[in-house]
């Protein structure tokens, strides 16, 4: 019995190696596009709040304080929160369509935002001296009640990921550098192209839909991927 269950054991083990690499290879493309898509929406938000806060050196402060506190948060709650996650790539992937969600949602909170600072700050008679607080205020805030909920969950994003395509603590350091490189690299490219071929091309509203088509694409990858993982144990194996 012994050898029939350690011929069995192989046969798992050498089954599951095809399909563990190919889940691999999944999280690295998946990580590489949504790089691609955060730095194309970091660009294009900083554009499309600039045209409310105006260009200024605050207003720009602003939304990249905004976005890096948002990656931050979501880092550091999400690593939480997928530790306990048996279907990380499943939970990944529901992230990214939702991240996708914020980006077609924020054409019209940015509206609001444009509409509050008209109501509050170009009133006849506001003193723009004094109230340069206020309006430095206003563009922190809302800068912030903006961009934290989308950026928290691209910041969630790689704890997710890591806690699928890490099945050993032995591998986490290897696996987790190789993720990082696909994301740095797919948003180098997703710079590059936002900023010389998408914006000058396309806009900038459509430039916002190829981000969104990014995100839904890394979702659906993710969410049919996921259905042919196994769950990930807790804790994970040394």
């Amino acid at each position: 019995m012994s050898a029939a269950g350690e011929s069995s054991r192989r046969s798992l083990r050498a089954t599951g190696a095809p399909a563990e690499s190919a889940h691999w290879a999944v999280a690295l493309v998946c990580f590489g596009l949504s790089g691609a898509s955060a730095l194309l929406f970091q660009t294009a938000w900083t554009q499309q709040l600039g045209l409310i806060f105006g260009a200024s050196e605050l207003a720009v402060i602003s939304v990249l304080a905004a976005f890096m506190a948002g990656l931050a948060l979501g880092s550091h709650f999400g690593g939480r929160w997928a530790s306990g996650v048996r279907r990380p790539l499943l939970a990944y992937g529901l992230v990214e369509a939702a991240i996708a969600g914020f980006a077609l949602l924020l054409p019209m909170l940015l509206r609001g935002a444009a509409w509050a600072q008209r109501r509050f700050f170009t009133t006849e008679g506001f003193d723009l001296d004094a109230g340069l607080g206020a309006l430095t205020s206003f563009h922190l805030a809302g800068a912030a009640l903006l961009l934290l909920p989308p950026t928290f969950l691209m910041g969630a994003s790689l704890p997710l990921l890591v806690r699928s395509a890490v099945r050993r603590e032995s591998a986490l350091g290897r696996r987790v550098g190789a993720l990082y490189a696909s994301n740095t690299l797919g948003a180098a490219l997703g710079a590059l192209l936002t900023g010389f071929v998408l914006l000058p091309r396309l806009g900038l509203g459509r430039a916002i839909y190829v981000g969104v088509g990014l995100n839904l694409a890394v979702a659906l990858l993710a969410v049919l991927a996921s259905l042919k993982a196994r769950a990930v144990p807790v804790p994970l194996a040394s």
